[in-house]
């Protein structure tokens, strides 16, 4: 089953730009954002919900008290969360 949803024409610019530099209609881009956006209420840890407060206020007193890894540059973070280096050598 389908649905039409409504939306102004500046939102509608807006999600074909973005859409367009992605390489996806703005109906499947819409859809994607849709979704993520379902699992994140479903998941409960959404910006600014209660999870993800939770979640910060402790990163941010581990941070007070000097606790937690100092990460200097983004290279070393990719490093850290194994993300591959953009020059195709592992990280």
């Amino acid at each position: 089953m389908s649905h039409i949803v409504q939306v102004s024409n500046e939102i509608y610019k807006t999600l074909e730009e973005v859409a367009a530099r992605q390489g996806l209609s703005p109906e499947a881009l819409a859809e994607a954002w849709l979704k993520e956006r379902v699992a994140e209420e479903r998941d409960g840890a959404t910006p600014y919900s209660r999870a993800w407060l939770d979640g910060l206020d402790d990163a941010l007193a581990q941070a007070k008290a000097g606790q937690g890894q100092f990460v200097g540059s983004t290279e070393e973070l990719l490093r850290i969360i194994d993300v591959p280096s953009s020059t195709g050598e592992p990280a």
